[in-house]
């Protein structure tokens, strides 16, 4: 799933997955190629290689393998995305869909919402615990460090990290997810997405 409201838009989606090369564009979405986000430079440290991108009427991303934090094959994500138009929340909401986000404030409110309590978690899931913290990328951006336990039993659990950036009407986020025993803390994740940022985007 791209984005929170991802499924909302599959029945405007056009998904391909190969070269990024040639992508279109909508309502200001940036057509350049998303996977040349993080240079060769940054992915070289990371060990790092393209696993797929994609393109959507409304998002388009990247998706790489790379070693962080003394882990290895971790995947990093980055997507930038714009709000659906307002004949097209009409629609999805026509066909049964709620809460569509229809203006940029909204829709980075559900962004920052779903970095910090992820729709995906199953139900022997759950979110044990989340931090945030203001940047200064762009318009406004925020850092999230979410805690994911899978269960009282086990204590495994993951460690997810996003930086989400609003600029304009596009609202990008570069994430990843830590599943090893070592964790890292607030100060120490943002340093690791700070060297990704410092070499690559919202300079």
């Amino acid at each position: 799933m791209t984005l929170a409201v991802a499924g909302v838009l599959t029945w405007t989606v056009v998904s391909t997955y190969g070269s990024s090369a040639g992508l279109g564009s909508a309502r200001g979405l940036p057509a350049d190629d998303p996977c040349a986000v993080v240079d060769e430079q940054a992915l070289s440290r990371m060990d790092g290689e393209v696993n797929s991108w994609h393109t959507t009427v409304y998002s388009n991303g990247c998706n790489w393998t790379v070693s962080l934090a003394d882990e290895d094959d971790v995947d990093l994500y980055f997507s930038r995305s714009v709000p659906m138009s307002e004949s097209d929340v009409e629609t999805a909401e026509e066909r049964g869909s709620e809460d569509v986000p229809g203006d940029t404030d909204e829709f980075y409110e559900t962004i920052v919402d779903e970095a910090a309590d992820p729709s995906y978690l199953s139900e022997d899931s759950s979110v044990a615990g989340t931090e945030e913290r203001a940047l200064q990328y762009g318009d406004e951006s925020v850092f999230v460090l979410t805690e994911v336990s899978y269960g009282l039993s086990s204590g495994a659990g993951n460690q997810r990290v996003t930086l989400v950036v609003r600029e304009g009407d596009v609202v990008s986020q570069l994430s990843f997810t830590l599943y090893s025993e070592t964790t890292v803390d607030m100060d120490e994740a943002e340093d690791l997405i700070t060297e990704m940022v410092a070499d690559s985007f919202f300079e």
